[in-house]
């Protein structure tokens, strides 16, 4: 048993913290689904633009409710204001950097509309990692709520209430530059962000896809947020200063 084990109770307590302190916001309230279908109307009803995203498209994947976890908030007339999803993935006998490989060149399409291709050293940081990993996506919130840092809070939730229910060796996504210099990966709950993911050698139509860094968080980095769902250790003081250094809520929260 990994010395990283952490009790199911301690994972439900701190996932009751973070949709309590959502809840707190105007009246809003967290729900958890394993429905795509119902991703994806929510997706439409919160205004996400490219409605649900290839990882998660029924088009492109066959993902039962064993597979699929996702979160939602709502508001106080039921529309939904908030999504992110998780989806479990077990390629045993593969690396993660394989299946990641696998997947893009398989489902991404070129600005002619051609299969994508990855060097062989694409993902070469996913390329230790066998067994169970669970991906992290679909992060939108609507603009008049982005004040609040909702998905910074709901994305820990769903990381938490996903290694309870799957115990993955490894939850990982992927993020834009511009994103990590801001800091997000560590307000919504990862602990690792390596850069220059995918070595392109015919690179995807959707530029934003050129450059993305891994996040990850492993076993530790799930006990540590499961001790400190709030992140309330940003502002403990460090060294000779008066005050600590508090994580920086995002103005704009759309994943």
């Amino acid at each position: 048993m990994s010395i990283f084990n952490v009790s199911e109770f301690s994972l439900m307590r701190a996932v009751h913290e973070l949709v309590t302190k959502v809840e707190a916001i105007d009246n809003l309230e967290v729900r958890f689904s394993r429905s795509v279908a119902e991703l994806k109307q929510c997706a439409i009803q919160s205004g996400k633009k490219n409605i649900v995203g290839e990882h998660f498209a029924q088009e492109l994947n066959t993902l039962p409710p064993s597979q699929v976890l996702w979160i939602g908030v709502f508001d106080s007339e039921d529309n939904c204001i908030a999504t992110c999803a998780s989806k479990f993935e077990d390629f045993r006998g593969w690396s993660l950097q394989q299946q990641i490989i696998a997947y893009f060149e398989r489902v991404f399409r070129t600005a002619d509309n051609k299969p994508v291709q990855l060097e062989h050293s694409a993902a070469e940081y996913a390329g230790v990692v066998c067994g169970k990993t669970v991906y992290i996506g679909e992060g939108h919130v609507k603009p008049e709520y982005r004040s609040h840092n909702i998905l910074g809070l709901i994305q820990r939730a769903l990381i938490l209430q996903a290694h309870f229910h799957w115990r993955p060796d490894l939850v990982y996504g992927f993020m834009r530059p511009d994103k990590i210099r801001k800091r997000y990966h560590l307000n919504w709950g990862y602990t690792l962000a390596l850069p220059a993911l995918l070595h392109w050698r015919t690179p995807p139509a959707d530029a934003s896809l050129h450059n993305l860094y891994f996040v990850a968080v492993g076993p530790e980095g799930i006990a540590r947020l499961a001790a400190d769902p709030l992140l309330a250790g940003w502002s403990r003081p460090s060294g000779n200063s008066k005050q600590g250094t508090p994580l920086p809520a995002p103005s704009s929260e759309a994943q």
